[in-house]
């Protein structure tokens, strides 16, 4: 890059990740000074600021920072999206959504979100679900099905209130209801066409409590399930079949034995019960931190155009690309809609006049 922009470039991307509602780089820390301790390892952060029915998922955000989207048990369709201090910040219609008992709620890397339609009620239940849905972003208000798999276990009517998404694959954890039976983990294919897939049980886990919930790092290296009795752990690098027949690390958590959503967070693992109570269980294993934004330097155009690297809050790539022909200007999202940016945003006029930027996003 030629001299002047060598200069501006890299002030134009750390004024980008200052814009209000951009996303940027990390999750949310708490303060606990004062708060209410309990047990060893955990601490009381007080209940969501909003009513809503049972809370039954909660996933940290992908796309932006300091904000969880939740969902609720039965027959709800609305995602709902919350911030570190327990304030509601949208609720997103869910159309296309025909379910039976939504149980629990995951996220990738691509900016999809999953909602699991996998709960039985302690109903006959032969085929449960899981959807997929684009994260929504600011001020939506409505979002669409975009996929559905149909799902059977190979043992009929396996209650299941706990799903992880890495590698392809979605992983469902059953939750034991009788004596004598076991948690067990299974996973289907999420490129499989099958009209219906038969579940594929790797094993058991060496869980006796019944299992509500579960949650993956997004480096998919730690996976956590809650539990009436507390909370189970692996070390799973990747490949969460490995947690099969391993002794988990494990945390009593809090009292309460509804522990319905789980969310890795720097600290740990934020618990979200029914009744919308929130814990932050401090855990030994800790959120890997977020990739920062990136400079590809051999992206330069011949029309001086200059492409930056972006990455939003644990993975969502994107391109920013930079043209130094214009003193100011919009944001405007080109191709797919980009998850957690939404319409387009007022230019900061502070920033360098270093142009305006254009955001694309790579393709799922």
């Amino acid at each position: 890059m030629k001299t002047g922009n060598a200069i501006t470039l890299p002030l134009v991307v750390a004024g980008i990740l200052a814009v209000p509602g951009m996303p940027a780089a990390g999750t949310p820390r708490w303060d606990l000074t004062g708060v209410p301790r309990v047990g060893d390892t955990t601490h009381e952060l007080g209940r969501l600021a909003f009513r809503s029915l049972e809370v039954s998922g909660v996933v940290l955000s992908r796309t932006r920072v300091e904000h969880f989207w939740a969902i609720q048990d039965d027959r709800s369709n609305v995602l709902i999206a919350f911030n570190a201090a327990g304030d509601l910040v949208q609720a997103v219609a869910v159309t296309g959504l025909d379910s039976d008992d939504l149980e629990d709620i995951a996220a990738d890397n691509q900016g999809w979100l999953y909602l699991a339609d996998t709960g039985t009620n302690l109903r006959p239940r032969d085929e449960v679900r899981v959807h997929r849905v684009r994260e929504p972003g600011p001020g939506v208000t409505a979002v669409a099905v975009e996929r559905t798999w149909r799902l059977r276990w190979p043992e009929a009517g396996r209650d299941c209130e706990s799903l992880v998404v890495h590698g392809g694959h979605g992983w469902l954890v059953s939750k034991v209801r009788d004596a004598g039976q076991r948690t067990t983990l299974a996973r289907f294919s999420l490129s499989a066409s099958d009209p219906v897939l038969t579940l594929e049980v790797l094993g058991d886990l060496d869980i006796s409590s019944p299992a509500a919930a579960a949650d993956l790092t997004p480096d998919g290296g730690i996976l956590a399930i809650s539990t009436r009795a507390g909370l189970y752990s692996w070390g799973v690098d990747g490949d969460p079949a490995s947690a099969v027949r391993r002794a988990p690390r494990f945390s009593p958590s809090t009292p309460d034995t509804k522990k319905e959503g789980l969310a890795f967070v720097p600290q740990g693992l934020l618990v979200v019960t029914e009744t919308r109570d929130r814990y932050l269980d401090i855990a030994t294993h800790s959120l890997p931190p977020a990739p920062g934004p990136r400079l590809d330097p051999m992206a330069v155009g011949s029309s001086g155009a200059v492409r930056l690297d972006w990455t939003a809050p644990y993975g969502v790539s994107s391109v920013l690309e930079h043209r130094a022909s214009l003193a100011q200007g919009t944001w405007v999202p080109l191709g797919p809609p980009v998850p957690g940016l939404g319409p387009p945003l007022p230019w900061p006029r502070d920033l360098p006049p270093a142009g305006f930027l254009r955001l694309t996003t790579d393709p799922p």
